[in-house]
């Protein structure tokens, strides 16, 4: 979780620092997406990486390359059917709340840009996690999605920069 909290933190002080060139940086939205992502997020995908590999097992196809890809496969379609619409969708809403203090204003802000961060997703994580969940020993997956979250966290707090002026226009 501390790890997540640093790294998301890095995300969002490289965001507003080298995406939107801003001159000051907000250090109060640094701390509400370190501390979102590592008390909310990363806790949830922890639990959900271990959860595929006990309802997905590694050995379930046998070991062979095509055996471990077939499981990898499954991995993979469970993970962005089910996890990637339900956390984007968390904590997209999270942010817009923890920014707002309205959960109307949340949802409105959610709105107009969960399916793009959704679809961004869909081009970016599943190919990352056949190469996590199919050939990554468990102990280390989270470590993978770490070190790509660092990349993925920076576009999640441009978007949510980008839709609270979008909104507020």
């Amino acid at each position: 979780m501390s790890a997540s909290g640093v790294l998301s933190g890095t995300s969002n002080f490289l965001c507003q620092k080298f995406v939107e060139k801003q001159e000051k940086v907000d250090f109060i939205r640094v701390a509400k997406f370190a501390g979102l992502i590592s008390c909310l997020i990363a806790p949830i995908a922890y639990r959900w990486i271990h959860f595929i590999e006990k309802r997905i097992p590694a050995t379930s196809l046998g070991n062979t390359t095509s055996g471990k890809l077939k499981v990898g496969v499954g991995r993979v379609i469970l993970d962005q059917t089910i996890a990637a619409p339900i956390l984007t969708f968390i904590c997209i809403f999270s942010l817009n709340t923890l920014e707002t203090w309205s959960t109307a204003a949340a949802y409105e802000r959610t709105k107009t840009v969960y399916w793009t961060v959704l679809c961004k997703n869909w081009n970016l994580w599943p190919f990352v996690q056949l190469v996590n969940l199919t050939f990554v020993p468990l102990q280390y997956r989270i470590v993978l999605v770490q070190f790509v979250s660092v990349f993925w966290n920076i576009y999640l707090s441009y978007v949510q920069h980008q839709s609270k002026s979008a909104v507020s226009h």
